[in-house]
C-alpha cells in the first residue's frame, strides 16, 4: 500500500508558475519595447495588465493539469454521461472463445451446467478417402485401390456434466435405488435407465415412459467380490421409446424366481419413478438447447461442433481401516472423508468476483482474458483442476484422509471402480486406472470404512454420517455468482466547469473604469473614450483565454466517436447568449454598435458608463437577439476552422485513437487519395469513425464464424467476424448478408390485374427510395432480368440521360436505351430545369460509385463437408501418388472461399483489388487458407440462387438431411464454376498509345478479335 504524504518540494509546471510567467513577460517587453518603455515597476499600468494576464495564464495551466478523468467529465447539467470514445474492460478486453478452456468457461457459465469438456474429433463420420490414381475424393473405402484416409479437422465433441437439481436431483447418472419386499424378503434394486443423450432430441414429443415385461435369464451372469461379499444377479429391462435394453442389478442372495417377482412388483407401482425420469429429461433438454445455442453463437471460423453427449461415469468405492484419536467423532470424521474424496474425484469449477481476483494478484488484463461471462470469472487453475482423471493414486487419498482432524493413521486402504453397475477394477492398493474420458464419482454405498481406537474396531452410524455429509455439501462455496455483467466502471471525474471564464477586466482596479462600476458621470469624454479603448483592447486577450478554456472543456468532443461533431476548434462568446454562452465581460454591451444605437441616449437617466442605467434594456436585447446571436456565432465556425483544416485535424485525432488499439489505416489512406483525392479526407473520417464505433465487436470477434442456426439467413448482420472487420477496414458501408447481384434493383409483378403476368423493375437507393422505374412491361422475370442488365449499363452513360418539361411545367428525368427509345423514368419532379440537370449529375455520380453493391460472401468449406453418403464432394488437384502437402489433399479443413462482386467502381480498380486481397488474407486466422473469386453479375446471381437456399436448409433444426444434401450439391456445383474476372486488355500494338493498361499474368483478360 502506498503511503500518502505532502511533498514540501513539489515542483510546479511552468504554466502554473506565476513568477516565471511574469519574468518571461518582462523579458519580452524589454526585448520588443525597450526604445519606448523603460519603466517596468509595479506601479506601471502596463505591468499591472501583464501581471493580470500572467495570473490568468497560471489559471489555465492549473485547469489543464486537472486529472484527465475530470477533464473528460466536463458535461452539461452535471448529469453523468458515458463517453462514447471509451470502452469498458468487459467490452474491450474480452474475446470470442479461442482456446478449449475458453469454450469450457462459456459452457460452465450456462445455468444447469456444472462442467464441460471439449475434444477434437479424430475420425469424422462419414470417413473421407482420397483416391490417388483417380485424383478424387470418395466416401467409399476400397482396400484394393490406392487410397488414403482424410480426417477433416476443426470438429469438436462436447461432454457435459450437469448440476444437481434442487427438486429432481442428479442428472449425470440415471441410477435409481429402491428397496422392495417380496415373499417377506427385502431386495435392494439398482435400476439404470438410459442417459439423457439417448432422448434429448425427441424428448419434447415424449409424453410418458413405460417399462415392458422382461425376462430374467436363469443363467444370468454373476460374480463374487470380497470386502464385503456381494452376490449380484443381472436382469434386462426394455425401454419402449428407444427400443433398447437396459440393466437392472439386484444386490441379494435370493433365487432368480424371487428376484424376478420382486422386480415385477416394484415396477408395477413405479409411476413416480417414471414421472421423475420424464421431468428430468425435459429439464435436461432445455439446458441442452441453451448449450447448442451458445455453441453456435460463438463458433470459430472453420470450426464446428460434432456431438454433445453426457458423462461416462465410473463410480469409485473405497474400503479402508482408519485409526483415530480416542475422542474422535466417528460420524464427523467419516463425513469429512466422504466430502474430501468426492471433492477430489469431482471438483467444482468456482466463479470469482473482480475483487477476489485483484486480491489474489490478477491484473485487469488477466481477469478479463477470455469470453464474456455473466456469473463471474473462472481462472485457468480452476479449469486445470477439473480435468478427467487417467489414474487415481491411493497415496493422494491417504493424504486427504490424514489431513482430516482426528485421524492418526490409515492402516489399510483399497480402491475399486464400477462402470454401469458392474465392477471394473477391484482391490487396487497402489493406483486405480480410469477409462478414457470417464468422470469419477464416489459411491458411498460401495464404501466400507472401519475405524480403530487402539485395537478396538468401530463403525460410524450411517444415518448420522449422511446427515453431516449433506451439511458439508450445503456449506461448500456455491460455484455460480449472481447473473450480471461483471465489469469495471469508467472512472467518472468531477465536473470542474472548465469552460467557465471570468473576464480579466473584473480584476483591474476600479480606477481603470472598465469594471462593473464603470466611470462616474462627471469624468471627461476623453476619459470615457480611454476606458472604452482599454476595454476593447483587453477583449482580444479575453477572447484568446476564453477560447482556450472552451477548447479544454471540449476535449471530450475531440475524442468523441459522434459523427455529428464536425469541428475540432472550439470557442465561446464573451457576451452572454442565453443557453449558449455565459460570457461575463463587464459592460460589453457598450461596445456593441447595434445595442448602443437601440438606446435613447437623450434620456438623462441612461449613461453608457453606468451599467445600472441600462441593465434592463441589455437583458431585453439579449433575449430578443438570442436566435440571431446563436446563428451568427455558428457562422464563425468556418472562419475559425475551414474544411481542409477540420479534415486534417480530425483524421489526426482518429489516427491517435486507432493507435491506442495498435491499428492503422495508412495503406487505405494512400489508396483512397489515389482513387479520389477530393473526397478522400471526408470518407476517411467516416470510415475511421465506423471502425472505432464497432471496434469491440470487430476486434474480439475477428475469428468468429456466423451462427448458421439463426432463423433469418438473409438481409442480416449475422456474418463472420472476419467479414465485419474487413468491411470496416475497406470502408464498405454494410457488411450484412444481402443480395449483391442486383443490390439496388427489384423486379416485381405489374400491380394492374389487366397486365397480369407482366413484370416491371425499379432502381432504388440505400434508403429504399425509388430513383428510376422501367417504362416497358416484360413478359417474364427472365426478360426483366435481361433488361435490368441493360439498364444498369445505361445509367452510367451521360448521353442517355435527358430532361423533359411536363404539362404541369415541372421537369422530370428519363433514360434512353441503345436505340434512343425511352427506357427508364425518374420518380421525382423538379421545379426548374437547372434542378433537374443537377439531379442528373448527382445520379450519375451515385450510379458510377455504386457502393450499395460493395460487399462479399464467405463460404466455410467445413460447413459443406459430407454428412451422408449421397453428398457430393469438393474437387481436388493432386499427383497420382498423393505426394503433396496434406493441406492440398484436404479441401475442407480450415479453408474458405470469398466471393466478391467485380463490377462496383472501386472493385474494378486493380490497386484496390490487390489491397482487398492482401487485407483479407492478413486479417484471416493464420491457419485458414483463403480462396478469392472476383465474379461478374450473372455469376453472382447464380451463386446467390443456390447459396441462400443452402443457408435456409442448414438453419433448420433439425435439418432435413435429404433436403440439405440437394441444396449442398447445388452449391458445390456452382462453386466449382466460379472464376475470377479481370479487366480486359489487349496485346501491345506499336501503333497504339504507349499509355495502355499493361497485361499482368493471372490479373488480366485478353479481349476478342473483331
Amino acid at each position: 500500500m502506498q503511503t500518502e504524504f505532502i511533498d514540501k518540494l513539489e515542483k510546479i509546471l511552468p504554466s502554473q508558475d506565476y513568477a516565471l510567467l511574469r519574468q518571461k513577460g518582462i523579458e519580452y517587453i524589454t526585448e520588443l519595447g525597450q526604445a519606448i518603455w523603460t519603466d517596468h515597476n509595479t506601479h506601471d499600468p502596463g505591468i499591472t495588465i501583464l501581471e493580470l494576464l500572467c495570473y490568468a495564464l497560471s489559471d489555465l495551466g492549473y485547469r489543464t493539469a486537472f486529472p484527465i478523468k475530470d477533464i473528460l467529465a466536463e458535461i452539461n447539467n452535471d448529469e453523468p454521461e458515458k463517453l462514447s470514445s471509451f470502452f469498458t474492460a468487459r467490452n474491450i478486453l474480452t474475446c470470442n472463445p479461442v482456446t478449449l478452456n475458453d469454450f469450457r468457461r462459456l459452457l460452465i457459465d450456462i445455468p444447469g451446467v456444472k462442467n464441460a469438456w471439449l475434444r477434437l474429433v479424430e475420425k469424422p463420420d462419414p470417413q473421407l478417402y482420397i483416391h490417388c490414381d483417380q485424383k478424387r475424393l470418395t466416401l467409399e473405402e476400397d482396400k484394393e485401390a490406392k487410397q488414403e484416409e482424410i480426417d477433416i479437422q476443426g470438429l469438436y465433441d462436447i461432454q457435459l456434466e450437469f448440476e444437481e437439481d434442487v427438486l429432481l436431483g442428479e442428472f449425470n447418472q440415471t441410477k435409481y435405488r429402491m428397496n422392495v419386499i417380496s415373499a417377506n424378503r427385502e431386495f435392494s434394486l439398482e435400476i439404470y435407465l438410459p442417459s439423457w443423450d439417448k432422448f434429448v432430441t425427441k424428448v419434447a414429443s415424449i409424453s410418458a415412459f413405460q417399462f415392458a415385461e422382461f425376462p430374467l435369464a436363469a443363467d444370468a451372469n454373476s460374480y463374487i467380490r470380497s470386502a464385503p461379499l456381494l452376490y449380484q444377479k443381472k436382469g434386462s429391462l426394455t425401454f419402449q421409446d428407444s427400443g433398447e435394453t437396459y440393466k437392472v442389478v439386484s444386490s441379494s442372495r435370493f433365487s432368480t424366481t424371487a428376484i424376478t417377482t420382486a422386480i415385477h412388483e416394484a415396477l408395477g407401482g413405479a409411476l413416480d419413478l417414471l414421472d421423475h425420469y420424464h421431468k428430468s429429461m425435459v429439464k435436461i433438454a432445455s439446458i441442452f438447447e441453451s448449450v447448442k445455442q451458445i455453441c453456435h453463437e460463438h463458433r470459430n471460423l472453420c470450426e464446428d461442433f460434432n456431438r454433445i453427449s453426457g458423462l461416462d461415469l465410473e463410480e469409485i468405492g473405497v474400503c479402508a481401516d482408519i485409526e483415530v484419536t480416542s475422542d474422535a467423532d466417528l460420524e464427523d470424521v467419516l463425513a469429512h472423508v466422504y466430502f474430501e474424496i468426492n471433492r477430489f474425484l469431482a471438483p467444482r469449477v468456482n466463479f470469482y468476483t473482480i475483487k477476489e481476483l485483484v486480491q489474489s494478484g490478477y491484473t485487469t488484463e488477466q481477469i478479463f482474458d477470455g469470453p464474456k461471462l455473466i456469473h463471474g470469472f473462472i481462472t485457468e487453475d480452476e479449469l486445470e483442476k477439473s480435468v478427467f482423471h487417467k489414474v487415481i493414486h491411493v497415496s493422494d487419498i491417504i493424504q486427504m484422509i490424514m489431513d482430516i482432524p482426528g485421524v492418526l493413521a490409515v492402516k489399510k486402504i483399497v480402491l475399486s471402480s464400477f462402470y454401469h453397475g458392474e465392477i471394473k477394477q477391484s482391490g487396487e492398493s497402489w493406483c486405480l486406472p480410469i477409462g478414457d474420458f470417464h468422470a469419477t464419482r464416489l459411491s458411498i454405498e460401495r464404501c466400507k470404512m472401519t475405524f480403530f481406537k487402539g485395537l478396538i474396531p468401530y463403525f460410524a452410524r450411517e444415518d448420522e454420517t449422511l446427515d453431516r455429509y449433506s451439511e458439508l455439501l450445503s456449506l461448500e462455496r456455491y460455484n455460480r455468482l449472481a447473473a450480471r455483467e461483471y465489469d469495471l466502471a469508467i472512472p467518472y471525474g468531477e465536473n470542474r466547469h472548465l469552460t467557465s471564464y471570468y473576464s480579466i477586466q473584473h480584476e483591474l482596479p476600479e480606477t481603470y473604469g472598465i469594471g462593473e462600476a464603470g466611470l462616474p458621470r462627471s469624468v471627461s469624454p476623453l476619459r470615457k473614450a480611454q476606458a472604452r479603448q482599454l476595454k476593447a483592447y483587453l477583449l482580444f486577450f479575453d477572447q484568446i483565454l476564453a477560447n482556450y478554456l472552451s477548447q479544454l472543456g471540449h476535449v471530450r468532443e475531440l475524442f468523441s466517436l459522434d459523427p455529428t461533431i464536425a469541428k475540432t476548434y472550439f470557442s465561446q462568446a464573451l457576451y452572454p447568449i442565453p443557453d449558449v454562452s455565459d460570457g461575463n465581460v463587464p459592460n460589453i454591451g457598450t461596445l456593441l454598435l447595434e445595442f448602443v444605437q437601440s438606446l435613447d441616449l437623450e434620456q438623462p437617466n441612461i449613461d453608457l458608463d453606468d451599467p445600472a442605467s441600462f441593465r434592463s434594456q441589455w437583458q431585453a436585447f439579449l433575449q430578443e437577439k438570442k436566435t440571431q446571436f446563436s446563428e451568427a456565432y455558428k457562422k464563425l465556425d468556418p472562419l475559425i476552422e475551414d474544411e481542409k483544416t477540420y479534415h486534417r485535424r480530425k483524421n489526426g485525432l482518429l489516427d491517435h485513437l486507432l493507435a491506442r488499439f495498435a491499428e492503422k489505416f495508412t495503406d487505405y489512406v494512400l489508396l483512397m487519395y489515389t482513387l479520389d483525392q477530393k473526397r478522400a479526407p471526408a470518407e476517411l473520417i467516416r470510415d475511421k469513425l465506423k471502425f472505432l464505433q464497432d471496434y469491440p465487436e470487430i476486434s474480439s470477434g475477428r475469428g468468429k464464424a456466423f451462427n448458421y442456426k439463426q432463423e433469418k439467413t438473409w438481409d442480416t448482420e449475422n456474418v463472420s467476424g472476419l467479414q465485419k472487420r474487413v468491411a470496416r477496414l475497406l470502408g464498405i458501408e454494410s457488411f450484412a448478408r444481402r443480395t449483391l447481384s442486383y443490390c439496388n434493383v427489384e423486379i416485381f409483378p405489374h400491380p394492374d390485374p389487366a397486365h397480369a403476368g407482366k413484370y416491371l423493375f425499379r432502381i432504388f437507393d440505400e434508403y429504399k427510395h425509388d430513383l428510376l422505374f422501367s417504362k416497358k412491361k416484360y413478359n417474364s422475370k427472365e426478360k426483366a432480368q435481361e433488361a435490368v442488365e441493360a439498364a444498369l449499363q445505361a445509367v452510367l452513360e451521360k448521353a442517355r440521360w435527358h430532361v423533359k418539361k411536363d404539362f404541369d411545367k415541372r421537369y422530370s428525368l428519363f433514360v434512353n436505351d441503345e436505340h434512343g427509345a425511352k427506357f427508364l423514368i425518374g420518380d421525382k419532379k423538379y421545379e426548374t430545369k437547372q434542378d433537374a440537370e443537377n439531379a442528373v449529375t448527382l445520379l450519375l455520380e451515385y450510379f458510377r460509385k455504386n457502393t450499395m453493391c460493395e460487399g462479399f460472401f464467405l463460404v466455410e468449406h467445413l460447413l459443406i463437408r459430407p454428412r451422408s453418403i449421397g453428398d457430393d464432394l469438393l474437387k481436388i488437384c493432386v499427383r497420382n501418388d498423393c505426394s503433396e502437402c496434406s493441406g492440398f489433399l484436404d479441401p475442407y479443413s480450415f479453408r474458405i472461399t470469398v466471393v466478391i462482386p467485380g463490377w462496383p467502381e472501386r472493385f474494378k480498380n486493380f490497386d484496390f483489388r490487390l489491397f482487398f486481397e492482401s487485407t483479407i488474407r492478413l486479417e484471416a486466422p493464420a491457419h485458414v487458407h483463403v480462396k478469392i473469386c472476383w465474379v461478374d453479375r450473372p455469376s453472382m446471381l447464380k451463386f446467390e440462387e443456390v447459396y441462400r437456399p443452402w443457408l435456409d436448409a442448414l438453419a433448420n433444426e433439425p435439418f432435413d438431411q435429404s433436403d440439405l444434401t440437394n441444396k449442398q450439391n447445388d452449391l458445390l456445383a456452382v462453386l466449382d464454376t466460379l472464376k475470377s474476372i479481370y479487366p480486359e486488355t489487349h496485346l501491345h500494338d506499336c501503333r497504339e498509345d504507349a499509355g495502355e493498361r499493361p497485361i499482368l499474368l493471372n490479373k488480366s483478360t485478353l479481349g476478342t478479335i473483331s
